[in-house]
This record gives C-alpha cells, structure tokens and sequence, in this order.
C-alpha cells in the first residue's frame, strides 16, 4: 500500500471510530429523556357504534331469561357495543383494574360480555371484578405491549360508555374506532433515531472529508 493510499485510509478508518463512539454517546444522552418522549405505560380504547338486534314497538314486551335464572327482563331493544382496550405503551401492565361504565341511564342493563383477545393464546387471565349494575370491572393478569382485549356487549338501550383504569404513571385515551395499525407497538425508540440520524449526519461528512483530503494531496504531489 503507498503512502498516498494510507494516506487517505487513515482519516477514513478515524471517521468511522469518531462515528461509532459519538453515535454510543448521543444514544446514551438520548435514552434517559426516553419516558419523557414516550410515556412507556398507555392504555388506549375504542368504543363501536351501537349495533340493533332487535327493535320492537314499546308496547311490545319480549321476556328473556338472564343467567339461567328465573329473573325475566321485559325488553323492547337489544343493543350491541363493541369496546377495545389495548396496551399501546412500551411497559407491560400487570394486575390493572380496568371499569366500563356505561352510563347513567338507571333502566339500562347489560345482558351478556364476550372477550376476544390478541393474542388468542398466552394471553393473560381476565378476571371479573364484583361491581355496579351501571359498569364492568376486569381485572388483567398482565397486558404486554400490543395485547387487546375486544370485549362485546349487549344491552337492553344505548350505552354511554367511557373506560378508567388506575396505575402508577397510567395514562388512558379513548381512540376513534378502527384505530391505525400502528397501535400498541410499544412506543418509539428516540435514542435509535437519534442514533440513526447521527450515523448518517457522520458518514455523510466523513465521505465529503475524504474527498478534500485526496484533492489536497493531488494538488501537492
């Protein structure tokens, strides 16, 4: 190898070692902001449109039989409604109480609550949490990043439903229905994309360096 080529080999081979230690540094400044950026415990949940099974004249009464019991309910509607509860955070969530209130409607009576989650399998267990005629209390195993629970239910009326959950740094949000896919991904990674940008920033100015040095050293020769 000739002293021209290690020449320019040199500043080459230090731009990539001033690349890599720079690009640790920044990641390692970046990372402890990244709570700050992106809270890591969220809890997001939507909430369908009401769906009519059945609709008769009020002074039509249907009776039906809830729990297997001898309790009748005369009913001129049944509503179904559709709630998404789902980890849209970067922390897992363990033993959280979630409550669906749905609503202040005192003659309002929900009949049945069907899960579907996802993951179908190895998912956490969903317990029912003794509570009021007017909510549902689930209480959750454990909710990993990107878990969902779609809970259905039918009512003799029209919800009003909203979702609380309680958890130390818990943030909830109620979403649009049909949410973006992006949801529950575990949050972004700052300090990569700091990372990433330096890297680029670094080759890009370590590529336009080696190009001066060689220009310098051929106008020298």
């Amino acid at each position: 190898m000739s002293d021209d080529d290690k020449g320019v080999l040199r500043p080459f081979l230090l731009g990539c070692l001033i690349t890599v230690i720079g690009g640790v540094i920044l990641a390692a400044i970046v990372k402890p902001f990244q709570k700050i950026l992106d809270p890591g415990k969220r809890l997001n949940y939507s909430v369908s449109a009401p769906v009519t099974y059945l609709s008769m004249p009020s002074e039509t009464n249907l009776n039906i039989t809830v729990n297997q019991n001898t309790n009748t309910f005369p009913v001129t509607k049944l509503i179904g409604c559709k709630v998404k509860i789902w980890n849209s955070g970067s922390d897992p969530l363990k033993n959280l109480l979630v409550e669906v209130f749905f609503g202040t409607n005192r003659d309002l009576y929900c009949f049945s609550d069907v899960h579907k989650t996802m993951p179908v399998r190895q998912f956490g267990v969903i317990e029912l949490k003794p509570g009021t005629l007017d909510s549902r209390r689930y209480e959750y195993e454990l909710l990993n990043p990107g878990n969902e629970d779609e809970v259905s239910f039918v009512f003799n009326g029209y919800p009003e439903i909203e979702v609380s959950a309680k958890s130390e740094g818990l943030t909830v949000k109620r979403q649009k229905p049909d949410p973006v896919k992006s949801k529950g991904r575990g949050g972004f990674d700052w300090s990569m994309l700091a990372l990433m940008i330096f890297i680029c920033a670094a080759s890009v100015l370590e590529v336009f360096l080696s190009l001066g040095v060689i220009k310098w050293r051929r106008k020298n020769r």
